[in-house]
């Protein structure tokens, strides 16, 4: 956590509040599912491996409370703001999201 710092870390976890407006859950948030480079004084973050992920094609037919639910449930943004927290880096929520008290990673 020496080397990440919070420009870095708040742009990633940005980036990741916007996946489901993209109609895309990560659903697999965790460090070993993000990369940062350079690896000596990183300067961008990466989110990989969407393996687990879930997607909302246009023709679907899951209505937007079931989509909402789904993002409630996977949680992405708060998911890489609290691996950041445990690395000693508090990345604000953004304007009218509600910060988890608990969750299991």
């Amino acid at each position: 956590s020496d080397i990440l710092d919070i420009e870095v870390c708040t742009a990633l976890a940005e980036a990741i509040d916007t996946f489901a407006s993209h109609d895309v859950l990560h659903q697999d948030i965790q460090m070993h599912n993000i990369l940062f480079a350079p690896k000596d004084k990183p300067v961008r973050g990466v989110c990989i491996d969407f393996g687990s992920a879930g997607f909302r094609e246009e023709n679907e037919a899951v209505d937007s409370e079931s989509w909402q639910f789904g993002v409630n449930f996977a949680m992405d943004g708060a998911r890489i703001r609290i691996l950041f927290k445990k690395k000693g880096i508090i990345v604000p929520y953004p304007p009218g999201a509600i910060e988890p008290e608990i969750i299991t990673t």
